[in-house]
Formats: C-alpha cells, sequence, structure tokens
C-alpha cells in the first residue's frame, strides 16, 4: 500500500515526537541519583578529607565508617533546618531544596555496604551501639573490638539539581577523644568531587 504525502508528513512527526521523547527521558534519568552516585562521592570524600592537611596533623586513624548514614547525623534529615543556615542557603536554590528531599525519601533506609567503601572497614551500627553498655567504658569495650583507632560517621550525601555540587556532613571521632563535625561543600572538577569549602563546623 502506498502511502500519500500527508501520511509521510504526519510519520515524519511521529518519529520527530518519539526522538523528542527519548532525549528527554535521558535528560531526566540524569538528574535521579543513584547508589553508585553515593558510593563515588562518599569514597571520594574521604580521599579529599585525608589530603594534606591531614596528613600534616600527623595522619589520625579513622579506620572505620558506622554503616547507617542517617541515624547520627539528625542535621541532614530535615531540609527544612538545612535551609536555615544562611551559608548554605547562598549555595544551593529551591530546586536544590526539592531534589534534597527527594534524596532523603528515596535513601531514607540506606546503609554503607562493606564491598563499596574503598579504604574502610564498616562498623554495623547495631554492633556499635552495644559498646554503650556502660558509657563510663565505651573506649575500653570499643578499642577490645575494634582497636585504638578512631572512625567516622558520614551522612548520606545530598546532590544539588544539576548534579555539580554536594553537601554532606563528616563527624569524626578519634580513639579516645570528643568528636567533630564539618559541614562540607563539595564540587564537581574534571569529574571528581573536590572539597571547595567547610561550610560549618559543628562541634
Amino acid at each position: 500500500m502506498k502511502l500519500n504525502y500527508q501520511s509521510l508528513v504526519k510519520l515524519e512527526k511521529l518519529k520527530l515526537v518519539m526522538i523528542s521523547f527519548f532525549f528527554i527521558n535521558i535528560g531526566c534519568n540524569n538528574n535521579i541519583t543513584t547508589d553508585d552516585d553515593i558510593y563515588v562521592a562518599v569514597n571520594q570524600t574521604i580521599v579529599e578529607l585525608e589530603g594534606e592537611t591531614w596528613r600534616n596533623d600527623g595522619s589520625p586513624s579513622y579506620s572505620y565508617l558506622l554503616d547507617q548514614p542517617s541515624n547520627n547525623i539528625t542535621f541532614m534529615t530535615d531540609v527544612n533546618e538545612i535551609f536555615k543556615n544562611e551559608t548554605i542557603n547562598k549555595e544551593f536554590n529551591d530546586r536544590d531544596k526539592k531534589e534534597f528531599i527527594k534524596q532523603l525519601d528515596n535513601f531514607s533506609d540506606f546503609v554503607y555496604n562493606q564491598n563499596r567503601i574503598i579504604s574502610k572497614k564498616i562498623i554495623p551500627l547495631s554492633d556499635f551501639e552495644k559498646l554503650f553498655g556502660d558509657k563510663n567504658y565505651f573506649w575500653e569495650n570499643y578499642s577490645s573490638k575494634y582497636g585504638s583507632t578512631g572512625y567516622y560517621s558520614i551522612s548520606l550525601p545530598l546532590f544539588s539539581y544539576n548534579k555539580e555540587k554536594l553537601l554532606v556532613v563528616v563527624e569524626t571521632c578519634g580513639f579516645e577523644l570528643d568528636c567533630n563535625g564539618i559541614i562540607c561543600l563539595f564540587e564537581k572538577k574534571q569529574g571528581k568531587w573536590k572539597l571547595n569549602k567547610v561550610l560549618y563546623n559543628m562541634t
């Protein structure tokens, strides 16, 4: 059956619509945060923080990472609370705020997997909490199981809408020392997450 001119025009228009829809979907999918995005960000966060300044400080030992990113750092689970911070508010816009809410909802039960964390050993939070049976003996209980080394607690990294910035809280607990927390802004440069600035010191 031969197609007339009008039918051919309709077919070409349909093709254009389908192609446009395909590329729109690709663009939307690029904004979806995945497990891979999170693990890349967390591993590169550790690399960045354990850079020159860390070495100049004597390379303090933080051999472990708590497995649940949102449990200890409640600040990073409330987007409205996050945006009350003026410095953060200047770095991220309303579209980013909506993206943060979506990410926190999608990854509310996220747990770090040992197979995806490159340089640290994972401490399950359930095991960690058992060490607090007697707070006076916490570090003694801790060292008997994990040695004389500290640990990290790293929040779920929150990515801007365009995936060019991320916000993360890193808590460092040195062996037998108080914990220190910092809110960090990272920016993507040449495909890697680089520390732009420490926005706030939580200690």
